[in-house]
């Protein structure tokens, strides 16, 4: 059996150009949703299995349930929609936190 073709170092630089594009575009989009504060979305693997790797986090006095609603439901299925392909995999920490820089008492939820 022979494996799968392996995707040229060109088209991989322009299918990692176009993901990174894709991911900060999300991370933009991420910061309008009342209460995400700060976010960091990246999107690694290749075409054919890409996979979403990110980070929000929420203020503690923001609806998490809405934040999460609002990037599970519109962010990442715009991510698919602009990349041509759904993720093969994601991995999203959502942290429940204040401003400071003390982690004491900070929630998380990990969405895989």
């Amino acid at each position: 059996m022979s494996e799968p073709a392996q995707p040229s170092p060109g088209a991989q630089a322009q299918w990692q150009q176009l993901a990174d594009a894709v991911a900060a575009r999300a991370a933009r989009t991420a910061l309008g949703v009342p209460g995400i504060w700060k976010t960091a979305f990246s999107i690694h693997g290749n075409a054919d299995a890409p996979v979403l790797t990110a980070r929000v986090r929420i203020l503690r006095s923001a609806k998490f349930a809405r934040a999460v609603d609002e990037v599970m439901e519109q962010v990442v299925p715009e991510m698919e929609s602009r990349l041509g392909r759904a993720f093969a995999e994601h991995h999203i920490d959502f942290d429940l936190t204040g401003l400071g820089s003390s982690r004491r008492g900070a929630s998380a939820l990990t969405i895989i």
